[in-house]
């Protein structure tokens, strides 16, 4: 067996001095700190972009699940499920079109959200149709696609698995 040595770049290992609030209110004395690597700076913003799109997503979900809910209130109704009936009153004040429009906002502000991983982008070209009715224009749609991959690209992940399969 041979032991190999690794030499790290001056980046990895150069602390840098910042300054940390003493607890017992004196004043603030420098700490070393390791320098941040670009790995952890892409992490720290895709989970900033992975927060904003769970927000923007619960929105969209929480459209489409009322949606649902108003279907199949509908037909249990339809049915003469006793239920159904008493809850179809709730539904009856907004109307199918209500939802369907808030579903298809949601769609597009989500679309417009943007997109921290590849899976994010495929959500959003399976979705366009949706996002038109709202209002969207294509081309910016298609804009805002191409600027994601454009930030996936210049942003990497330690497996970038997904973006070899892209090129």
């Amino acid at each position: 067996m041979s032991a190999q040595i690794i030499q790290f770049g001056k980046q990895a290992i150069t602390p840098r001095r910042v300054a940390v609030p003493d607890p017992t209110g004196d004043e603030a004395e420098p700490v070393a700190e390791r320098a941040i690597t670009a790995t952890a700076k892409n992490s720290r913003l895709r989970n900033e972009l992975k927060e904003a799109w769970r927000k923007a997503a619960a929105v969209t979900n929480y459209w489409r699940a009322m949606l649902d809910l108003h279907h199949a209130v509908e037909m249990a109704a339809r049915e003469g499920l006793r239920e159904a009936c008493l809850q179809k009153g709730d539904f009856d004040e907004k109307g199918r079109w209500y939802f369907v429009d808030s579903y298809r906002e949601a769609v597009r502000k989500q679309i417009f959200t943007p997109a921290p991983d590849l899976a994010a982008v495929n959500w959003k070209r399976a979705h366009l149709d949706r996002a038109i009715y709202a209002g969207a224009k294509m081309e910016r749609m298609e804009q805002i696609i191409a600027n994601d991959l454009v930030f996936i690209k210049a942003h990497p992940t330690r497996k970038d698995h997904a973006l070899r399969a892209e090129n």
